[in-house]
């Protein structure tokens, strides 16, 4: 009916609906080497695909920012809970670089022209001047808002020594060929992700779009018209080649330990510069383009980053308290700063 209507609200409510019976049904057989026993239930395996495939197209159909980023929200846990049925039949290092990078590699490689297989596309004619386009694209920011999230999330989970240090199991896939329907799924979503990227690559795409938090990624409206925010005309630190840096760099790492050798110390110790990376590029674009979702992300990811390492290392006291303070005053004097600059922009424009 959501399609056939193209009504957002009943596609908003079919996608919840969906989503309770798909948790409520796979999440007690976690554990069970379940299988699925019909068609109905063969839906869970694939429901990242039809996330990517229904619900996707509908939030086109219906112009609608809420629809798309809710079924945004939806992929990460989805392929999550799709891998950790694979557990016990495909190597651990497997599983984590799937379950972390791919739903980040997926939203980020999100593009309307890659959507639009139209004859005028193919054919190569000027796709800015098209409805939808990457000049008008008003859902690319939103995944790649998704996507910055989802990537801070995911460095941050293997940023601790414990992720590295821990025994990784499975060294080899399972010979019954039943359970590979779940890996099926992620095979399917590899090949969508990366003809996304092979399209940006093609493309030249730079960025694109970017996060946009708050009212402002569902207005569709810029913060002020002076900072040039998300116009494409000011280059961006945070642009989708360093982003597939940060993607591949954790992903190698990843697939090194499982394959080759533990290195808990060094990969941590990477893992924790990406983050940093991220975190200094989010506060970078944030201070060029005038941009508080920018900014503040960047600060609230860089100061966690630096507590979260206090706190897991055997730092003394004082040194906590020390670290305690200069964060807080750090946050305060950049926050107090950063908003006296953004309020002028806002007045002159």
């Amino acid at each position: 009916m959501a399609t056939g209507l193209r009504l957002a609200s009943l596609g908003i409510a079919a996608l919840i609906l969906i989503l309770v019976g798909y948790f409520t049904q796979a999440l007690p057989q976690l554990g069970e080497n379940w299988l699925p026993q019909s068609f109905w239930e063969g839906m869970i395996a694939f429901m990242p695909l039809m996330i990517l495939g229904w619900f996707v197209p509908l939030a086109r159909w219906c112009r609608s920012r809420w629809l798309f980023g809710l079924a945004g929200l939806a992929l990460a846990p989805t392929v999550a809970l799709n891998v950790l049925f694979l557990t016990g039949e495909v190597p651990d290092w497997l599983g984590a670089a799937l379950a972390l990078f791919l739903p980040v590699a997926l939203l980020w490689s999100y593009d309307a022209q890659a959507w639009r297989l139209t004859r005028r596309w193919t054919a190569g004619r000027d796709a800015s001047q098209e409805p939808g386009s990457r000049r008008g694209d008003r859902f690319q920011p939103i995944a790649r808002a998704l996507a910055l999230v989802g990537l801070a999330l995911s460095l941050y989970i293997i940023s601790f020594r414990g992720f590295w240090a821990q025994p990784w199991s499975g060294g080899s896939f399972s010979a019954e060929p039943a359970h590979w329907i779940w890996l099926l799924d992620e095979l399917l979503l590899l090949i969508w992700a990366k003809l996304g990227w092979l399209h940006l690559l093609r493309r030249g795409a730079s960025l694109g779009g970017g996060l946009r938090l708050g009212a402002n990624v569902f207005s569709g409206g810029q913060v002020f018209s002076g900072g040039q925010a998300f116009s494409g005309r000011k280059r961006r630190a945070l642009n989708s080649g360093l982003v597939a840096l940060l993607i591949v760099l954790p992903v190698v790492l990843i697939l090194w330990t499982g394959l080759v050798g533990e290195l808990p110390i060094v990969a941590s110790w990477m893992v924790n510069v990406l983050l940093a990376l991220l975190a200094i590029g989010l506060i970078r674009d944030g201070l060029a383009l005038g941009l508080r979702p920018y900014f503040w992300f960047g600060m609230a990811l860089l100061v966690v980053e630096i507590l979260t390492r206090t706190f897991e290392y055997d730092a003394g006291l004082t040194l906590k308290a020390l670290v305690f303070a200069l964060c807080g005053l750090a946050v305060l004097a950049a926050g107090v700063w950063f908003e006296r600059q953004y309020k002028a922009r806002l007045v002159a424009a």
